[in-house]
Protein backbone atom coordinates (compact mmCIF):
# COMPACT_ATOMS: atom_id res chain seq x y z
CA UNK A 1 0.00 0.00 0.00
CA UNK A 2 2.94 2.75 0.80
CA UNK A 3 4.92 2.05 -2.17
CA UNK A 4 1.13 2.71 -4.36
CA UNK A 5 1.20 6.08 -2.16
CA UNK A 6 4.65 6.79 -2.22
CA UNK A 7 3.81 6.11 -6.35
CA UNK A 8 1.09 8.31 -6.34
CA UNK A 9 3.67 11.55 -4.58
CA UNK A 10 5.33 11.85 -7.31
CA UNK A 11 2.45 12.11 -9.74
CA UNK A 12 1.55 14.74 -7.04
CA UNK A 13 4.73 16.47 -6.65
CA UNK A 14 4.60 16.42 -10.86
CA UNK A 15 1.17 18.19 -10.85
CA UNK A 16 2.63 21.25 -8.00
CA UNK A 17 5.47 21.69 -10.33
CA UNK A 18 3.61 22.17 -13.11
CA UNK A 19 1.12 24.49 -11.57
CA UNK A 20 4.48 26.34 -10.12
CA UNK A 21 5.90 26.47 -13.40
CA UNK A 22 2.72 28.16 -14.74
CA UNK A 23 2.19 30.30 -12.12
CA UNK A 24 -1.66 29.15 -11.69
CA UNK A 25 -1.57 29.74 -7.63
CA UNK A 26 -5.32 28.01 -7.62
CA UNK A 27 -4.06 25.00 -9.49
CA UNK A 28 -0.96 25.38 -7.39
CA UNK A 29 -2.59 25.33 -3.69
CA UNK A 30 -4.72 22.58 -4.74
CA UNK A 31 -2.07 20.04 -6.17
CA UNK A 32 0.17 21.02 -2.96
CA UNK A 33 -3.02 20.61 -0.49
CA UNK A 34 -3.23 17.15 -2.28
CA UNK A 35 0.45 16.47 -1.75
CA UNK A 36 0.09 17.32 2.00
CA UNK A 37 -2.55 14.71 2.54
CA UNK A 38 -0.51 12.14 0.62
CA UNK A 39 2.10 12.70 3.34
CA UNK A 40 -0.25 12.18 6.32
CA UNK A 41 -2.15 9.27 4.63
CA UNK A 42 1.46 7.71 4.26
CA UNK A 43 2.29 8.59 7.78
CA UNK A 44 -0.64 6.38 8.89
CA UNK A 45 -0.48 3.23 6.56
CA UNK A 46 3.43 3.37 7.66
CA UNK A 47 2.15 3.37 10.92
CA UNK A 48 0.05 0.15 11.15
CA UNK A 49 3.34 -2.08 10.40
CA UNK A 50 5.63 -3.44 12.79
CA UNK A 51 8.18 -3.45 9.68
CA UNK A 52 8.30 0.07 9.58
CA UNK A 53 9.08 0.94 13.38
CA UNK A 54 12.57 1.76 14.24
CA UNK A 55 12.10 0.34 17.76
CA UNK A 56 11.31 -3.39 16.05
CA UNK A 57 14.24 -3.13 13.69
CA UNK A 58 16.42 -2.48 16.45
CA UNK A 59 14.71 -4.66 18.99
CA UNK A 60 15.67 -7.51 16.98
CA UNK A 61 19.38 -6.78 16.27
CA UNK A 62 19.60 -6.41 19.83
CA UNK A 63 18.01 -10.10 20.23
CA UNK A 64 20.31 -11.41 17.14
CA UNK A 65 23.00 -10.05 19.49
CA UNK A 66 22.38 -11.60 22.50
CA UNK A 67 25.04 -14.95 22.46
CA UNK A 68 28.00 -12.05 21.44
CA UNK A 69 30.03 -9.41 24.35
CA UNK A 70 28.57 -6.12 25.25
CA UNK A 71 31.06 -4.35 22.20
CA UNK A 72 29.27 -6.29 19.40
CA UNK A 73 26.05 -5.62 21.12
CA UNK A 74 26.44 -1.71 20.58
CA UNK A 75 28.16 -2.43 17.21
CA UNK A 76 24.81 -4.69 16.11
CA UNK A 77 22.59 -1.98 17.79
CA UNK A 78 24.76 1.17 15.87
CA UNK A 79 24.68 -0.84 12.50
CA UNK A 80 20.60 -1.67 12.67
CA UNK A 81 20.79 2.40 12.66
CA UNK A 82 23.04 3.01 10.19
CA UNK A 83 21.39 0.26 8.13
CA UNK A 84 18.13 2.04 8.35
CA UNK A 85 19.21 5.36 6.61
CA UNK A 86 20.65 3.43 3.38
CA UNK A 87 18.59 0.22 2.86
CA UNK A 88 14.82 -0.29 2.25
CA UNK A 89 12.69 -3.22 2.48
CA UNK A 90 10.32 -4.96 -0.51
CA UNK A 91 7.72 -4.04 2.29
CA UNK A 92 6.98 -0.48 1.85
CA UNK A 93 8.85 2.86 1.26
CA UNK A 94 11.79 2.61 3.71
CA UNK A 95 11.71 1.31 8.08
CA UNK A 96 10.70 4.16 9.90
CA UNK A 97 10.62 5.71 13.18
CA UNK A 98 6.65 6.70 12.83
CA UNK A 99 6.86 9.37 15.94
CA UNK A 100 10.28 10.99 14.68
CA UNK A 101 8.58 10.66 11.36
CA UNK A 102 5.86 12.14 12.23
CA UNK A 103 7.22 14.86 14.08
CA UNK A 104 9.39 15.77 11.45
CA UNK A 105 6.45 15.95 9.03
CA UNK A 106 4.81 18.13 11.32
CA UNK A 107 7.62 20.14 11.84
CA UNK A 108 8.17 20.93 7.89
CA UNK A 109 4.05 21.54 7.10
CA UNK A 110 3.96 24.95 8.38
CA UNK A 111 7.21 25.81 6.32
CA UNK A 112 5.68 23.80 3.19
CA UNK A 113 2.21 25.63 3.69
CA UNK A 114 3.58 29.28 4.02
CA UNK A 115 4.47 28.70 -0.12
CA UNK A 116 2.49 30.59 -1.82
Amino acid sequence: MSQIIAKDQYNKLSAVKQAYDAKDTGAFSAAKAELLNSFALLDDVNSISSATLLGEWIGKAEDFSDRYDDYSKDVFRINAKAIITTWKNSVSTGLVNYRIHRSRTQAQMPLIKVLP
